[in-house]
């Protein structure tokens, strides 16, 4: 060992460099720990939190691995690697507010009111504290969606779906409140798709002097919406003359760089997929016939395109998505035109004790994430508080 410990350090970085690159945050956070030497020659992720090439990027949060033990899962959608990070340490000072910002990240409240915002790299342990508390209208949220964008002073972006509108907050670290924009209903449903999926924009970069810009959502996206909106590009005449039903059955999602629409469309007993693009030099959308080793998962919450070279069971120009409130997964080839019904999309990650046959498969934990939502710990907290103060003074009344 005592030569690998005196490598060179730019022989070092170089490795380093790599594992960065592909954002193998922990295999970074390993190769420091290995000796003094490695650590001096390569930077620490700690003293500088909010460091763009320190922030995950295509890590997946897949939720509680095991109950007994607190561990979360996680998944690398660009290398395939599964990872799982015992996060309890965090959760004797910080309530989860969403599990699983994009990239990887978590976003935490402080453990007493008022409830400041903090974002956790689980993988580098470094924190990004935020001076604005949680907006008090999303501290009773079950499921908030959020995304991080920006460089050296990232912004936070939440997500809160209404009745009849999505409310988006952001703030940077500095910000001492959080900023508001109304999304009109019509738009919500997609602009949800489109935070947690992480295709949001640069819009956010155009705010002058507190005056909100017409739209967050990044400008392909909403040159797509409206498309959409007004005639839906599709090649199956049953349903291209039927905007609002083509609207309720599309799923936007990032894909090797490009931003793509997906239609899921059914005429009993057949299923129709259709995916475009916008098309290059123009407003018009086109239709995209293959899309190579790529295998995209559609679901009710949010949408994720993987490498299936990289992924065992993942099949290649295939979209596999749950339908309602199905138990069941379904698979979509592009190429034959043709679904076909996988298992069960909903198997438990909490099993106390695995065997071969309750260790859910890889497709089935793609298809619960995109179908899923994990519950905030702040929002359940507070409900119980208020359960609590509710059942105490029932008690008072019917003792006076």
């Amino acid at each position: 060992m005592a030569g690998w410990s005196s490598l060179p350090g730019d022989l070092v970085n170089l490795v380093a460099d790599r594992l960065l690159t592909t954002s193998d945050l922990d295999s970074y956070m390993d190769l420091r720990a290995v000796c003094h030497g490695w650590r001096s020659a390569t930077a620490d992720p700690r003293k500088s939190p909010r460091e763009p090439r320190f922030r995950p990027r295509d890590w997946v949060t897949l939720g509680e691995a095991h109950q007994s033990d607190g561990a979360r899962l996680f998944v690398n959608a660009a290398t395939g690697r599964f990872v799982r990070k015992d996060l309890r340490p965090v959760f004797q000072s910080y309530f989860l507010l969403v599990a699983g910002a994009g990239g990887g990240s978590l976003v935490l409240a402080g453990g007493s009111s008022p409830h400041a915002a903090c974002l956790l790299n689980p993988f580098t342990g470094s924190f990004v504290q935020f001076a604005a508390p949680v907006p008090p209208e999303l501290e009773l949220e079950l499921k908030v969606a959020a995304h991080v964008i920006g460089g050296s002073s990232p912004k936070l972006i939440l997500l809160r779906v209404g009745a009849d509108n999505t409310t988006i907050y952001w703030a940077d670290p500095n910000s001492g409140s959080f900023n508001v924009f109304k999304q009109n209903h019509c738009d919500s449903r997609l602009a949800g798709q489109a935070l947690v999926g992480g295709i949001y924009a640069a819009g956010l970069e155009l705010e002058q002097h507190g005056s909100p810009p017409s739209t967050l959502l990044h400008p392909t996206v909403s040159k797509i919406m409206g498309l959409v909106k007004t005639r839906p590009p599709l090649t199956n005449d049953y349903f291209s003359s039927n905007a609002t039903l083509a609207w309720r059955n599309c799923f936007l999602v990032e894909s090797a760089g490009e931003i793509l629409i997906c239609f899921v469309l059914r005429r009993w007993p057949k299923v129709y997929m259709e995916v475009f693009k916008m098309a290059t030099g123009s407003n018009a959308l086109e239709q995209v016939k293959s899309i190579g080793n790529r295998a995209i998962f559609v679901g009710a919450r949010r949408s994720l395109s993987v490498d299936a070279d990289k992924f065992a069971s993942v099949e290649a120009n295939c979209i596999y998505y749950v339908h309602g409130s199905s138990s069941s997964y379904h698979v979509y080839n592009l190429e034959d035109e043709e679904e076909v019904r996988g298992g069960g999309a909903f198997v438990e990650l909490h099993h106390r004790t695995f065997s071969m046959k309750a260790c859910p498969s890889v497709v089935q934990l793609l298809c619960r994430y995109t179908s899923n939502v994990e519950h905030s710990q702040l929002g359940l907290e507070l409900l119980r508080q208020r359960l609590r103060e509710w059942d105490i003074s029932m008690q008072d009344c019917a003792y006076h």
